[in-house]
């Protein structure tokens, strides 16, 4: 987390010299107190003239010091938080498939809001209060040492009791924070399956019920959260009693001094500033530090998120060879589950050969889409193993793979922005390979209709086009890769009869080295234009 702080040195620096020079202006301010109180006893005006615009001075300074020490401290928090999430969001980027889903997107969702929200509130704030606290109270004890040795000694023990509070709480408090960071990945993986299911929910009438479970959850999650604060401040509020009470008795104490002539009244005055300075900032150490210890496990959390690697070698070189050659892809005797218990496929062996159109049919849930994701290497087999030109792609970079193959879902993802970059995804292709990709996609008329062309504004998740549209640009983009074999998983599963023929016929139409299309399609008028037809049923697979 420090490496986040420092990632401008120069702001760091300034930050760290900004809080001793308002510390110093605050005490200085309050050390003026002293000889402009006592010129009631002189009556000297020229004193009293000259402290008056000494005290004037200071304060003004006091004021700018602890300006440019917030602006520092609020621009080095930029640098903290954004690069918080950018190493997340670059380690997800850099995960495999299969590592990626083993979480749910709602459950990243909470890591980059909830979490860094609490690293910013509890650790980076936290850390600066330790920095500012730690820096004023030496400042002031000094001061307050030069004036009374006495009173200095009875802030320290004070100091000293506020400061170990925290640790006899510690476990409690982690318990408590990483309660509330469950309960808010919960809250926000139901929030997204209740969103994302909205059609279904306001269709089958059963708001009510949805509305019930989201409370419930949302109750639970604002709850989890109270508690953590609460014992946070419960922690706080004991050692802050003590520094009330240590104020309290250094006042007296002072007053009494007075009283017997030892101290002047300006002294006194003076004195109760600087022990404000010591009191005040002192309230906030237990809190400051029972905060730092309460992340501790989401700290953690964030950490190995960012430094785990992603699961997918980067150093094993791929064989030399020119395309697939014979044999484009060879699967084994491969098996895989999704759970132990359960497989989805067994034993299943195929080969995909370079030029070839290939179908794979079956019913729902018979695995075929399951394979499609093994071929395109979202996750590793259980069994068996799967290779591409020779190599298991187990032992392939993600680079060298998905050169080899691409494969199109059946939601195309699409960008909020122009149909040239979703088509493109912001790689450099020549103006005449885009055209070629988008011809053999069946998208040149629709372009050709459109205002703007390929500058047409894609609005977010693709709502200004139609279905087929959407499948079109994903067939577009795959070409455009140069893959030697493109895997379709169900790609006009959702498109209406007119629109599924019509990307069919575009799909066969194609001029690529080879195609493995997962299909619902059993028409044998489709099926006979294929080179071959793979049927999946229960997970075991047999050639037509």
């Amino acid at each position: 987390m420090k490496k986040y702080i420092l990632e401008n040195k120069p702001l760091f620096a300034a930050y760290i010299v900004s809080v001793p020079l308002a510390a110093v202006c605050s005490s200085l301010t309050a050390l003026l107190t002293e000889p402009l109180i006592d010129v009631i006893y002189t009556h000297n005006q020229s004193d009293f003239i000259k402290f008056t615009v000494l005290e004037i001075i200071m304060v003004i300074l006091d004021l700018l010091t602890h300006y440019f020490h917030k602006v520092f401290r609020e621009r080095l928090r930029v640098y903290y938080v954004a690069g918080l999430k950018r190493d997340i969001f670059k380690s997800l980027l850099n995960k495999s498939i299969s590592k990626y889903h083993e979480n749910t997107v709602p459950q990243y969702l909470s890591i980059v809001n909830r979490d860094v929200g609490k690293m910013n509130e509890c650790w980076f704030d936290a850390v600066c209060g330790i920095y500012r606290v730690i820096v004023n109270c030496i400042i002031n004890l000094l001061l307050i040492f030069y004036l009374n040795p006495w009173i200095a000694l009875l802030n320290i023990i004070t100091s000293i009791l506020s400061t170990v509070i925290p640790h006899l709480f510690e476990e409690r408090l982690t318990q408590k924070q990483e309660k509330a960071s469950a309960g808010s990945e919960k809250y926000y993986s139901l929030l997204s399956d209740y969103l994302n299911g909205f059609s279904t929910i306001k269709i089958f009438n059963i708001r009510h019920k949805i509305y019930e479970k989201y409370e419930k959850a949302n109750r639970e999650a604002e709850k989890n959260n109270c508690d953590s604060v609460l014992a946070n401040y419960s922690v706080s509020w004991i050692s802050g009693a003590f520094s009330e009470l240590s104020y309290a008795v250094t006042l007296a104490l002072g007053v009494f001094l007075c009283l017997k002539g030892r101290l002047t009244v300006g002294m006194v005055i003076a004195l109760s500033q600087l022990i404000g300075g010591i009191v005040v900032p002192f309230e906030e150490l237990p809190e400051y530090i029972s905060n730092v210890k309460s992340v501790k496990s989401i700290s953690k959390k964030i950490m190995t998120l960012i430094r785990d690697d992603g699961g997918r070698p980067n150093d094993i070189k791929e064989e030399a060879a020119d395309g697939f050659g014979g044999k484009a892809i060879v699967v084994s005797n491969v098996s895989f589950g999704y759970s132990q218990d359960k497989p989805c496929l067994r034993n299943v062996s195929l080969e995909l050969r370079k030029g070839e159109k290939c179908v794979l049919i079956g019913d729902s849930g018979s695995g075929k889409s399951t394979l499609a994701k093994l071929i395109a290497g979202f996750y590793p087999c259980s069994e068996g193993t799967i290779c591409v030109n020779g190599t298991e792609i187990s032992k392939m970079q993600e680079s060298q793979l998905y050169k080899r193959i691409t494969y199109i879902e059946q939601n195309v993802f699409l960008l909020e922005d122009t149909l040239y970059n979703n088509i493109t995804l912001y790689q450099e292709y020549p103006e005449e390979k885009i055209k070629e990709a988008v011809s053999m996609a069946g998208l040149s008329e629709f372009v050709l209709n459109l205002p703007q062309g390929l500058n047409t504004e894609v609005h977010a998740g693709g709502d200004n086009l139609s279905g087929g549209e959407k499948q079109r640009i994903g067939i577009a983009r795959a070409l455009l890769t140069g893959a030697d074999f493109i895997v379709m998983d169900e790609v006009t599963a959702n498109l209406d009869p007119v629109m599924e023929k019509q990307v069919e016929e575009a799909i066969w139409e194609l001029k690529v080295p080879g195609i493995l299309y997962i299909t619902h399609n059993w028409e044998e008028s489709f099926l006979g234009r294929a080179d071959h037809v793979f049927r999946m049923q229960g997970g075991v697979l047999e050639k037509r």
